[in-house]
């Protein structure tokens, strides 16, 4: 069985979705590492992030933002880490034509999915997500 590794993590990797998920969240503690070595690489994105809280919390304190898009809110899992995100760090993305919506690949306008979970999660009205949103994205790119 391979190994990959880096900066001084090991994980092993083996047939199925679980070692591909354990492998994948070793990839994103290698990746936390390596923004905390490399603080003025940029401005990091994290796309459909599934992580701990505590590897949330650290995302968060290195400037990361998170991208979300309208395949990742139909995942238990991922609504859970979406209520974990600052709202200032929250960015939409439709992420097709890789990942499906409603069985055809996600397309731009899906995003209105996202926005209307926001809309409960927060508990905020679609205008003021959507005011919130486009104020975060102007933050990040001016």
């Amino acid at each position: 069985m391979p190994v990959v590794s880096g900066h001084g993590f090991g994980y092993q990797v083996v047939d199925g979705f679980t070692e591909a998920y354990q492998i994948s969240l070793g990839a994103f503690v290698v990746c936390l590492e390596l923004l905390s070595m490399y603080p003025e690489s940029g401005i990091p994105i994290l796309h459909w992030l599934l992580a701990t809280k505590k590897q949330v919390d650290r995302a968060v304190e290195l400037g990361c933002y998170f991208s979300i898009g309208p395949a990742m809110i139909n995942s238990v899992r991922a609504k859970k880490v979406v209520s974990w995100l600052p709202q200032n760090r929250v960015l939409l993305e439709a992420d097709g034509p890789f990942a499906k919506t409603n069985g055809r690949p996600a397309l731009p306008s899906d995003v209105v999915l996202v926005i209307r979970f926001l809309s409960e999660l927060w508990g905020e009205t679609i205008e003021q997500v959507q005011g919130r949103l486009a104020m975060t994205f102007k933050n990040l790119v001016l």
